[in-house]
């Protein structure tokens, strides 16, 4: 909260202004921002209320204009955002760094993760014993009165200035300061320049947007949560990017943005850390993103070789390291399926292929998945559309109604349409190629669309072959993959391919804008005494 009074030069007029959040509506309030937006007058800030410490003696004096009073709101929000340590940070760059304009303080804000605190140092006598402590000096009880502390954190405050606050010692880093705001377009007050992932939220059913970036404290998140109106953030939609590339495909991110951002608090600047995090994840195939702080935790327990990109060179590299146990002469060797020896070594030493290259672990084996193949139904209804010819043999433009037990008659006529628009690229694993998800990649072998009769209604039905069960997360994801191809990927192109038919031309969408579209497990359906509506279609 950053609560302001302000005067206008021209008759000492004064507003109070609470931040952030509405204005209140008194007159003089709304006669000063009017004068503010419109120039008319000198504005100046006269005194300031904050729980930031310096804060309120650097604001006072300030003349304000409108993009001036902006750069206050963002404060304000900026400020409610900020967990403890960052709060003394701020405290002491304001002392250290003397902004002289709102634009140097909320670029200070943008910087804060270039200053650190040190805990304890409360005065230069606390550091003074501790340098002497860290450097292995011991000081005799019998002179330990006599010896000038102070004196010696001065040596080191000369090469590391930084400021004393009741909460420790901040100082600069000794990274440079960026100007995050050039005094034109405001940052994003929940928003920091090495944010891992940035989260877009739009609140259902209002107007709101907010944009904060991972990791985040959990004063930030609430900060962020408040200003939405909201208690959670499943009451919002959300987008998310990151600036790793790759990352957001190698996380199970069905659990939640609380998940990502526990995911978040363990990457960063470090390239190579990260891919090796994104192969473990990868390899480890978790079913949720609770598996993520074991593997993380063990992350030095893992090696990544990136060379190796196939079982067979997988098989060559172990012959190479292990010649002992393995070994291949020249002769035999031209006879080898180094292939089928490559998947057999690995599984033998329990190691994984990523798309990063091959994954193993010093302490235990990596989790293997399964090579028996489980298989799981998707149903969900059709919607024809039947477009007649008229006494001329041309095709009307208005579709005409199909009852479902109609449609049942043309299942080999969709069957075939379903088989013309396979793609040879997709191979026995069909729309699994297209997986964003790498974990959910490396776990669904095939997602290949059929059509099926059941009590009396065809039905769309999304045949998936997985590397054993899904998980609650999983089914979840993989469901929504399949909605998207139904609305927007491969359904989208078969609603378009004009099926043949004796009355003139029937199209069949396996997805439709209505509330009455759900996709279901077979079971969940088959359980129903009643069926669902939506098998007809104008």
């Amino acid at each position: 909260m950053l609560n302001i009074t302000i005067m206008r030069g021209d008759n000492g007029q004064e507003a109070v202004l609470k931040l952030p959040g509405p204005y209140d509506e008194s007159e003089e309030t709304l006669s000063t921002l009017e004068a503010i937006r419109s120039r008319d007058v000198t504005t100046a800030i006269i005194s300031a209320d904050t729980s930031i410490e310096r804060l309120d003696g650097i604001l006072p004096g300030m003349e304000i204009d409108e993009q001036e009073l902006n750069e206050l709101e963002f404060l304000a929000r900026r400020i409610g955002g900020l967990c403890g340590g960052e709060r003394v940070a701020l405290t002491g760059a304001l002392e250290l760094e003397k902004p002289q304009s709102l634009r140097d303080i909320v670029n200070l804000t943008c910087n804060l993760h270039k200053y650190k605190l040190t805990p304890g140092f409360k005065d230069e006598e606390t550091m003074g014993r501790h340098l002497l402590k860290e450097r292995g000096i011991h000081v005799p009880d019998s002179i330990a009165d006599c010896v000038a502390y102070d004196q010696v954190a001065n040596g080191y405050l000369a090469d590391h200035p930084g400021v004393f606050t009741d909460s420790g010692f901040v100082s600069r880093n000794g990274e440079r300061l960026e100007m995050v705001y050039d005094g034109k377009n405001l940052p994003e007050p929940y928003c920091d320049p090495d944010g891992v992932i940035t989260v877009r939220l739009n609140p259902k059913g209002k107007p709101n947007r907010v944009t904060l970036t991972f990791p985040a404290s959990c004063e930030r998140i609430d900060a962020a949560l408040e200003e939405l109106g909201v208690e959670s953030f499943d009451e919002c939609y959300a987008s998310c990017t990151s600036s790793i590339p790759g990352l957001l495909e190698h996380l199970p991110n069905y659990d939640g943005l609380e998940c990502l951002n526990l995911a978040a608090a363990y990457l960063g600047a470090d390239e190579e850390q990260n891919r090796l995090f994104m192969a473990v994840m990868e390899a480890e195939v978790p079913g949720s993103m609770f598996e993520l702080p074991e593997i993380t935790d063990a992350l030095c327990q893992y090696r990544l070789l990136p060379e190796i990109k196939t079982p067979e060179d997988y098989a060559h590299h172990v012959l190479a390291e292990d010649g002992d146990r393995y070994y291949v002469d020249g002769f035999t060797a031209d006879f080898v399926d180094f292939d089928a020896l490559g998947k057999a070594m690995m599984k033998e030493n329990g190691v994984a292929l990523t798309s990063f290259g091959i994954v193993e672990r010093y302490d235990r084996y990596i989790r293997q998945l399964p090579e028996e193949l489980t298989t799981l139904r998707l149903f969900s209804p059709l919607y024809p559309q039947v477009f007649t010819r008229d006494e001329y043999g041309d095709l009307n433009w208005e579709p005409e109604e199909m009852s479902a037990h109609e449609l049942c008659d043309y299942q080999d006529e969709i069957l075939e349409a379903i088989e013309k628009n396979r793609l040879d690229t997709e191979g026995d694993r069909g729309l699994a190629v297209y997986l964003r998800n790498a974990l959910l990649g490396r776990k669904v072998y095939g997602m290949n669309p059929t059509v099926e009769e059941w009590d009396g209604r065809p039905w769309g039905v999304l045949e998936v072959q997985t590397r054993g069960e899904l998980s609650e997360g999983e089914l979840r994801e993989l469901t929504e993959e399949w909605s998207g191809q139904c609305s927007d990927g491969w359904g989208e192109g078969f609603e378009q391919r004009e099926i043949k038919i004796d009355q003139g031309e029937l199209n069949v969408s396996f997805w439709h804008s209505g509330g009455d579209f759900v996709i279901q497990p077979e079971a969940e359906l088959k359980s129903q005494p009643e069926q669902r509506p939506g098998m007809t279609m104008q």
